[in-house]
């Protein structure tokens, strides 16, 4: 049992599955089980509100994990050859579940990742065939194209902002991601007062919704060469403030 600002209490199960937690306080908790045995390995967590009376009859499911199947398309530029998808456990009440090993998408666009345990998770995207970056500009005289996951969708929910989750028990979830090349690039050049350059200065840029500012997508951050000036490219449409 893991509690924020308070200690952790610990059982094993009996041979039959039972367990037995005593003298935990109430509150909000994060129930976490595994298991090492020969055949049996797994591991599950999930969120458990403990009132001001016993909690009986909990029943806590463990095993492989699901498995999750996908198809990634594009609007606004060709779908690349190789993506690598990557899921990463959401910070809930300062634990972090463990993360599934990233895959790389078919030719078509279709990926599967085994064993994904119960939990909510924020997919990423990555292009593993951009073009290098050479001295002097990149390969080719063109900087490669720059995407941003414009939707998630699991089933018919539209999961883009929430993450998804991976409930208990679940054998499989087919999700379904859009990427858009009609992303934004911001440049400019950071001077002082007396509009001098500021060389190597720290940008951050941030979404002017208050709500979303917790989200990675929405988040760029950058630096200002010897001249002052700076470029931040793949930024998703909508409003933004910027912090020098």
């Amino acid at each position: 049992d893991y509690a924020v600002g308070g200690g952790n209490l610990n059982a094993q199960t009996r041979p039959d599955g039972t367990f037995r937690l005593t003298e935990v306080t109430p509150g909000h908790y994060r129930l976490m089980v595994s298991s090492n045995n020969p055949g049996q390995q797994g591991s599950t967590s999930k969120s458990l509100d403990v009132p001001d009376h016993d909690v009986n009859d909990l029943v806590l499911f463990i095993g492989p994990g699901a498995t999750i199947k996908g198809t990634v398309t594009a609007d606004g530029g060709d779908l690349p050859e190789k993506l690598r998808i990557q899921l990463v456990p959401q910070l809930t009440m300062g634990f972090m579940g463990r993360m599934a090993q990233p895959v790389t998408t078919e030719a078509d666009g279709t990926f599967q990742i085994p064993e994904v345990q119960p939990g909510t998770y924020e997919i990423n995207v990555i292009n593993i065939m951009g073009r290098p970056v050479q001295a002097g500009g990149f390969a080719g005289g063109q900087p490669p194209a720059v995407f941003f996951v414009g939707s998630i969708m699991a089933g018919s929910q539209d999961v883009t902002e929430t993450g998804i989750t991976v409930p208990e028990a679940a054998a499989g979830l087919e999700v379904a991601i859009r990427l858009d090349y009609r992303s934004g690039t911001i440049s400019g050049r950071a001077l002082d007062a007396d509009n001098n350059p500021l060389p190597s200065a720290k940008i951050a840029l941030v979404s002017a919704d208050a709500r979303k500012r917790d989200v990675d997508r929405y988040y760029k951050r950058g630096q200002s060469d010897i001249t002052g000036m700076f470029r931040m490219s793949g930024v998703i449409p909508g409003d933004y403030l910027m912090i020098i």
